[in-house]
């Protein structure tokens, strides 16, 4: 799992846990350009900016997707612009997908992607011992409070930790 394709809401759920910095230094991270405009398009937001700071630092890699392969994915499987780029992404490129929307978690199986959401990335950086096993599960409980990511699914990665 070296190279990993963001969409947007696990690049700011891990901006706001102040993991994204992390992820960039132990994986390769690419996003498209799309991705990265919805990140930061809340300028003023200190999530927009950290992201925006890790770009210009050259931690997170920007790609461009055309229109084409971009109208194929949001046509096809009804996603936003966002994740429609992503798909595309990682299909020229491999990778493993970083996204958390059961919808596109489906379509990712369903197209044999191998995808990761952000509360087991964030489990797999306490396996590697990138993070303690209190820090990560910390982490996920932050996640819990804020992200509309579902209850089940982080009750279940945060119960790995017991």
């Amino acid at each position: 799992m070296d190279l990993i394709i963001a969409d947007t809401s696990p690049l700011i759920f891990l901006s706001k846990l102040a993991l994204l910095e992390t992820v960039c230094t132990n994986f390769r991270l690419i996003t498209t350009e799309t991705v990265f405009c919805e990140a930061t398009r809340k300028k003023d937001l200190p999530d927009s900016k950290y992201i925006a700071r890790l770009k210009e630092d050259g931690k997170i890699t920007i790609q461009y997707i055309n229109a084409v392969s971009i109208k194929k994915y949001s046509d096809e499987w009804k996603f936003g612009q966002g994740e429609a780029s992503a798909f595309a992404l990682v299909q020229n490129t491999g990778g493993v997908l970083l996204v958390d929307d059961f919808a596109a978690i489906r379509c990712a199986r369903a197209l044999d992607i191998k995808y990761i959401t952000t509360p087991v990335l964030i489990y797999t950086l306490s396996e590697r011992n990138i993070l303690t096993q209190v820090q990560a599960r910390d982490k996920l409980l932050v996640l819990k409070e804020y992200s509309w990511i579902s209850q089940e699914i982080l009750d279940v990665v945060v119960s790995w930790f017991q």
